[in-house]
């Protein structure tokens, strides 16, 4: 789970977040650390906030580089 590095990666604090995901700050905080669990409808939210897909939430640290493989066919 990579919220808080797509969160940073936006540059958004995390009481925006909580603001236009409807959720309070001490959820996406718990959610962040891995302390709680998120609904399917809570991670849509996130991923919507944070302009990604929810996928992306889960396997992908935007601060980090990574590896993209091409295939020609």
């Amino acid at each position: 789970m990579h919220i808080r590095q797509w969160r940073k990666f936006r540059r958004m604090k995390m009481e925006t977040l909580a603001s236009r995901t409807g959720l309070a700050v001490g959820t996406i905080s718990a959610i962040e650390t891995g302390k709680q669990g998120y609904s399917r409808a809570s991670l849509e939210a996130i991923s919507q906030a944070l302009r990604t897909r929810p996928g992306y939430l889960l396997e992908f640290d935007p601060t980090k580089q990574q590896e993209v493989t091409i295939r020609l066919n």
